[in-house]
């Protein structure tokens, strides 16, 4: 019995040092003081703990709140640091002869680094992110917001998004199913360098800019070697740059109505409550200043609505092409989507969504159609979450009319 209870000792000290790690470090009390009287606890020791989820008070100069943050005295500089790891394993079965018919892959679907805060002034804001999606790095992010009038008017200039779309103004990390819509990818609007003006009330947010009018995407450019036009070529010197090859200025604006507090660029009601709803319009003209004869104007209407944990966001967008003159337009693709999704028990969410894109005055196209259905599990709200996704996807091919199916599977890690 003895040698059973020395090695339940050793066992306990084994597995739980923190035990013997817990004992005071001051001189054990007299004998002769009783036991069964109580002590008071000390007001304050420097062993004691503080709770990680406690948020930090105002005099904190370093700690976590929604990312970790650095302030020097006074809060004039500051620095706050965020980051999001997302890796996605996506099936596809592709219809077309010419094509293997099923792929399966996983992949780094986005990693990236966020640095943003105050300099020299607290009206004085900065953001840089950086990408290392799909193992390419890239530069998100780079711009200055200064405010003139807190919160009514300020300026932004360098790379940011265009204020133009609901959803791609959405975070990838907040996102109820596991990517955006095909209407974000029929109506392409990405990333530009341009300077903005934009502001907020209590009811209301704006924004209008100029953009430089190309993507902020990577590209390759590359010094190709012909010796002639009928002979291949030889690829000399190429380099990745985000330097945009050419010049199409473009007018960007936007306008979001909302209820107090709800701005709606958050899918999925996490945060609970009750009824709340946001609806905006945007637009993008761009007006042909390159004279190409290629300009054109995007406009999209869309709304958010949330309540005691349902949520729903939908948008229709149109888009029209110059014809003779840019005065002179005409309508060249449409579209819709229209998506839901219900949390219960603050952690499982069921989502689903239905998008259409139609380019109804071009020849040999044909309407395009997803059907989407997702189930999450939200361990730590958009922080930590598994998204699991299917869809059925009917695209256009050439003038012909392709299913697709497709199942995505991605876990969310963000800081």
């Amino acid at each position: 019995m003895h040698s059973l209870r020395l090695l339940f000792a050793l066992l306990l000290f084994w597995f739980f040092p923190s035990l013997a790690q817990a004992q005071p470090t001051s001189r054990p009390t007299s004998q002769k003081q009783t036991t069964s009287q109580p002590t008071a606890a000390p007001s304050s020791s420097p062993t004691q703990v503080t709770s990680a989820i406690i948020p930090p008070s105002k005099e904190e100069n370093f700690g976590y709140q929604e990312g970790f943050f650095l302030k020097a005295p006074k809060g004039i500089f500051s620095l706050f640091f965020r980051g999001v790891l997302q890796t996605r394993l996506t099936w596809l079965r592709d219809p077309r002869p010419s094509q293997q018919n099923d792929t399966l892959g996983v992949f780094i679907r986005r990693a990236r680094l966020n640095f943003h805060g105050t300099a020299f002034t607290k009206a004085l804001r900065y953001r840089i992110q950086v990408s290392f999606d799909r193992g390419l790095s890239g530069l998100k992010d780079l711009y200055l917001d200064y405010t003139f009038v807190e919160p009514w008017l300020r300026v932004r200039v360098g790379q940011f998004k265009r204020p133009f779309s609901r959803q791609f103004l959405t975070s990838g990390r907040r996102l109820e199913l596991v990517g955006r819509s095909i209407l974000h990818d029929f109506f392409w609007i990405d990333r530009d360098i341009g300077a903005m003006l934009h502001g907020r009330g209590r009811y209301f947010d704006w924004s209008i800019g100029v953009f430089n009018g190309t993507t902020s995407d990577t590209r390759f450019l590359c010094e190709v070697e012909i010796a002639n036009p009928q002979s291949s070529g030889k690829v000399t010197d190429c380099e990745i740059t985000h330097r945009p090859d050419f010049l199409k200025p473009a007018l960007v604006a936007r306008v979001n109505l909302h209820t107090a507090g709800f701005r709606g660029y958050r899918e999925g009601d996490i945060e609970g409550g009750g009824l709340r709803f946001a609806a905006g319009a945007g637009t993008y003209i761009e007006w042909d200043a390159d004279r190409d004869g290629q300009a054109g104007i995007q406009a999209e209407i869309d709304y958010s609505l949330k309540a005691h944990g349902f949520a729903s966001t939908g948008s229709f967008k149109l888009a029209t092409r110059q014809q003779s003159s840019f005065l002179e337009q005409k309508l060249h693709s449409l579209g819709v989507m229209f998506q839901a999704s219900y949390i219960f028990q603050k952690t499982y969410q069921l989502a689903a969504r239905y998008a259409f894109t139609s380019t109804p005055n071009t020849s040999n196209t044909l309407p395009q159609h997803e059907f989407s259905m997702a189930f999450g599990i939200l361990l730590y709200g958009h922080h930590l979450k598994w998204q699991n996704e299917f869809s059925v996807l009917l695209l256009d091919e050439q003038g012909q009319q392709s299913t697709y199916y497709r199942l995505r599977s991605q876990i969310q890690l963000a800081i």
